[in-house]
């Protein structure tokens, strides 16, 4: 008999091939089919929590069924978020340069809890996710800091986050007589009554909170 140990490698590119074992002067007996799995993505980088407008990297890495990276992969994905407002998503084939690995950059603009996305769209289909992503909103600054007692004063948040779920927004702890959101960086806000004094902003979007410590005083 003749002991056959062949070695096979399909660079991650799906589908049925098959081996046969041949030998000098001996009639090939055998032939082997092996079905190669397509590649599975990762994706990951993208740290938790992370403030929103908070530029960051996500990579994706194709991988073969036993974890080896499949440096030759020229698939297709898509690059989507359950975040609507990210800013990156994108369509991207990957190139030989790549060697299997590549990095995207993204922001997201909506707080709450999310992930990243990346449908392969040739030559199979599946979608792999990076998820549990806790996005925090931002608030940078008040428009007006300063209004009567008897509240009513319209001011505006400027920050980020603001985009998805509607937002909620305390002055001195009690509860905003108005809350509109303008755009994902912009959020108007009617003040309460409230008595004399400096007090906090607490605003909360999709179960996340930020305070903005002495940022409004009633006077």
């Amino acid at each position: 008999g003749i002991a056959l140990s062949p070695t096979f490698t399909a660079n991650g590119t799906p589908g049925t091939f098959t081996i046969t074992a041949t030998g000098a002067g001996v009639t090939p007996t055998t032939t082997f089919t092996e079905t190669v799995k397509p590649p599975t993505l990762v994706v990951s980088g993208v740290p938790s929590p992370i403030v929103a407008g908070q530029s960051t990297n996500v990579t994706v890495t194709a991988k073969d069924a036993v974890g080896n990276t499949v440096t030759g992969y020229t698939g297709t994905i898509s690059l989507t978020s359950s975040d609507l407002l990210l800013t990156g998503k994108v369509v991207y084939t990957f190139v030989a340069g790549d060697n299997g690995v590549h990095t995207f950059p993204i922001t997201f603009h909506s707080a709450g809890t999310q992930s990243v996305n990346v449908l392969i769209k040739a030559p199979s289909s599946a979608t792999f996710s990076q998820t549990n992503i806790v996005v925090t909103p931002v608030i940078n600054s008040l428009t007006v800091t300063t209004g009567s007692t008897a509240g009513n004063t319209i001011t505006h948040l400027i920050g980020d986050g603001f985009g998805g779920t509607v937002p909620q927004v305390t002055v001195g702890g009690v509860p905003a007589n108005k809350v509109r959101v303008v755009s994902p960086t912009d959020i108007e806000v009617t003040t309460p009554a409230h008595a004399v004094g400096t007090v906090d902003v607490i605003l909360t979007v999709g179960g996340q909170s930020m305070t903005k410590v002495g940022a409004y005083t009633y006077a």
